[in-house]
């Protein structure tokens, strides 16, 4: 029997349809996982098809280090998908920054930590604009007094993005009147705004201080209007000090002589911007034997370390009429409200060259910046210069490094640089 021989055709087959990486050199080299392997390792995917053949991961991190300019790192991020990695995961904690004096109506000038470099920056809005205020990468800016139509906004120095705040406040809690908001507001954000959208940032809280009539308004990113806050309870407090710390509204009456004025400040309701509150007199340290003609005299500022909330007390002397910073004192307030002495905060660093204290630590700074453990940073009012006090020894030294020209508070921003 016999096998019918079958007759086979060759037929050849469609192309297979390779997936390719964006950074996969001309050779056209096949990723071996272009889904996720590509993502974890894009060094393997080949030669960048820009001509940078001998440039891997490595190189590109070296690379990327260098690039101290904010505006640099940006544009090195939209070159490519694979660059846009490499700024991603090689992007280092950014160091704050100190704001200046500006030069320029709308222009603003900074000046980096990290490097000594400074940065000028165009702040969008009318000319002649106030800072107010600051929170981590926005600033708080209004018109003047002087301007009849009045603006406050939050603004991104690099990205330009305004958030407006409203420019009217209801003055009166029975009648609901609403009026123009006064001049002049130190403001204070309880957290940074993740979006434009008013909706989105509600739990947001701006606290504004009258420095004029000591009022003390309230209200969210969104809202119309500013509440202003009525306490029966509190006579004779000076709204000095404002700071946001675990649900808590905490002001601080700055300048004392005989005892440390604190009110805790809370939300009635998630409603209503209606605050209550409750007073603490805590007895003011003494700080040495003083003769009866020269009583001391000292005003305190609050800061966050850790999560926890200190206080450091500046220490003065008349000298032919005028106030001369001897020492500094720092406190931790417990939970009992109770200060508690404070001689070391290990590697911490505050800086009081702005009206509101920082704390850092000297291990989120490059070495090469040398700053001092366990000191305090201060701007001598009405001067340019800015000298180092050791907690440990009670010892000043100048700090020739970090002084300017500015005899002018400074302003913390540190910008947010989204890849």
């Amino acid at each position: 029997m016999t096998r019918k021989r079958c007759s086979h055709c060759l037929h050849l087959l469609p192309p297979k349809q390779v997936k390719y990486h964006l950074n996969t050199c001309r050779k056209r080299r096949r990723c071996k996982d272009p889904d996720e392997k590509c993502e974890k390792d894009l060094s393997t995917c080949g030669e960048e098809e820009f001509g940078f053949e001998s440039l891997n991961l490595d190189v590109m991190e070296l690379v990327f280090s260098r690039l101290n300019d904010p505006v640099t790192r940006i544009r090195f991020s939209a070159v490519c998908r694979f660059w846009r990695w490499v700024a991603r995961h090689c992007s280092t904690p950014q160091f704050p920054w100190l704001k200046l004096q500006h030069d320029c109506e709308s222009d603003y000038i900074f000046f980096n930590l990290s490097d000594g470099m400074t940065h000028t920056f165009h702040v969008p809005g009318p000319k002649g604009l106030v800072c107010s205020g600051s929170f981590e990468g926005w600033l708080v800016m209004q018109t003047p007094f002087r301007f009849r139509k009045k603006e406050i906004f939050l603004v991104d120095p690099l990205s330009k993005v305004k958030i407006h705040l409203p420019v009217t406040t209801i003055n009166d809690s029975d009648n609901r009147q609403t009026v123009l908001l006064p001049p002049m507001f130190v403001f204070y954000l309880s957290s940074a705004p993740i979006s434009i959208d008013g909706a989105i940032n509600n739990n947001c809280l701006v606290a504004a201080i009258d420095v004029m009539s000591n009022d003390l308004y309230l209200c969210r990113l969104g809202d119309q209007s500013w509440t202003r806050q009525y306490f029966t309870n509190v006579k004779h407090f000076n709204f000095e000090e404002i700071i946001f710390c675990d649900g808590l509204i905490i002001a601080i009456d700055s300048w004392a002589m005989k005892r440390v004025k604190i009110l805790e400040l809370v939300l009635e309701s998630d409603h209503h911007l209606r605050l209550k509150a409750k007073r603490h007199f805590l007895p003011l340290p003494l700080f040495g034997v003083y003769d009866d003609d020269r009583d001391p005299t000292c005003c305190s500022n609050p800061f966050k370390w850790r999560e926890e909330l200190y206080l450091v007390f500046h220490e003065f002397r008349i000298v032919s009429g005028k106030f001369k910073t001897v020492a500094f004192h720092v406190f931790k307030l417990d939970s009992r409200w109770k200060l508690l002495k404070v001689k070391n905060i290990e590697d911490g660093v505050i800086f009081l060259v702005t009206d509101v204290p920082k704390c850092f630590s000297v291990r989120d700074f490059p070495p090469s910046l040398n700053l001092k453990r366990n000191c305090i940073y201060y701007k001598v009012p009405g001067s340019s210069a800015i000298d180092i006090f050791c907690l440990e020894d009670g010892k000043w030294e100048p700090c020739p490094s970090l002084s300017s020209h500015q005899r002018g508070r400074y302003v913390w921003y540190t910008p947010k640089i989204f890849y």
